[in-house]
């Protein structure tokens, strides 16, 4: 059970920093075509 949760937590944090830098390029992108 707590592998379970230890790895859900990883698959979030993973998540969050992949959903961060796509954003990031997503603002630098909309900056460059201004």
């Amino acid at each position: 059970m707590k592998r379970i949760l230890i790895f859900k937590c990883a698959f979030f944090i993973k998540k969050n920093a992949l959903f961060k830098i796509n954003f990031k390029k997503v603002k630098k992108s909309k900056i460059l075509k201004k």
